[in-house]
């Protein structure tokens, strides 16, 4: 899935520099598509403009219009090209003549309607995204000619390989609040539950199921993760372990806050080391202990580090 993953942040790389004017990438939900392309954007520091929701050629028009030079990433085009007109303003927008061999393509686009009349030079690039491969939507094979295009087919191995690799960075990445041997666990029970009714994996799924060990975690839910994960996966309520109540699971919550409070000013190894002695498994984690002390430091305005 890496090698597959380089060949999209190589086809971002040819509109960002102004090699190419546009990419379609297609392939099913939830498996990253338009976090590589974002990404792979901002590793280069190049601006994009986004649209994500309904989108007619009028607006397209004034999208382009407004923004001549950027790069556009829209997703879900399919919704787009449901308009001719969108579809008309499309093709204007990815073909057109380079002055040089340095220069970038320069298209006109033009829109007359209703009496508006708008003409500008476009010299950016766009990148679009489908839940559909560019074979189920004929009205984008008129594009096909002017852009790169690639449909990301991908199997659950590598969507599962893909969950492990993310993973490895602790949850959310560069914060942990979950740490790299939590995350694992919730990926491998994904895995294993998905394999059961056989659900494909997708990495929105993982997300979401990470946030669901946070919500158990902070003592905000009366179920345990694994419950909330399997019910998400099954779609329907599913329950592995003994419920507790909000009040109980709040009561801990303070006792941990309590306990945090007292090792506070302790150097950084011997706090961890008085949190392990004093708070039970499995919530004396080094990830745990660091929520809490963010939590004083909101509310008490202690301004703790990790």
């Amino acid at each position: 899935m890496s090698k597959k993953y380089q060949l999209i942040r190589d086809r971002v790389g040819g509109v960002a520099t102004g090699r190419h004017t546009g990419f379609f990438l297609g392939g099913r939900g939830g498996i990253g598509k338009s976090t590589i392309i974002e990404n792979e954007l901002r590793q280069r520091e190049i601006p994009f403009i986004l649209t994500n929701s309904h989108l007619t050629g009028r607006g397209l028009v004034d999208r382009l219009y407004d923004y001549p030079d950027s790069i556009h990433v829209i997703e879900d085009v399919e919704e787009a090209v449901r308009d001719p007109q969108a579809m008309g303003v499309l093709k204007s927008a990815l073909w057109g003549t380079r002055r040089n061999r340095e220069g970038r393509l320069e298209r006109w686009v033009t829109w007359n309607a209703h009496g508006v009349a708008i003409e500008f030079l476009f010299c950016g690039g766009i990148c679009m995204t489908s839940n559909l491969d560019l074979r189920s939507l004929p009205r984008l094979a008129a594009l096909k000619t002017r852009i790169s295009w690639m449909d990301l087919r991908v199997t659950d191995a590598e969507v599962a390989a893909k969950m492990r690799e993310i993973s490895l960075r602790g949850y959310p990445t560069n914060d942990n609040l979950l740490e790299l041997s939590q995350c694992l666990e919730v990926v491998e029970f994904i895995i294993d539950e998905s394999a059961k009714i056989n659900r494909n994996l997708d990495l929105r799924l993982m997300v979401n199921s990470l946030e669901d060990r946070l919500q158990a975690e902070d003592f905000e839910a009366g179920c345990s993760w694994r419950d909330l994960v399997a019910s998400r996966i099954r779609e329907r309520p599913s329950f592995a372990d003994q419920p507790q109540s909000l009040d109980m699971r709040a009561k801990k919550k303070q006792e941990e806050l309590v306990i945090a409070r007292e090792i506070v000013g302790l150097a950084p190894d011997d706090r961890l080391k008085a949190w392990n002695e004093k708070v039970p498994p499995p919530g004396n984690s080094r990830a745990t202990l660091y929520r809490r002390l963010r939590e004083l430091a909101e509310t008490d305005a202690l301004g703790i580090g990790n």
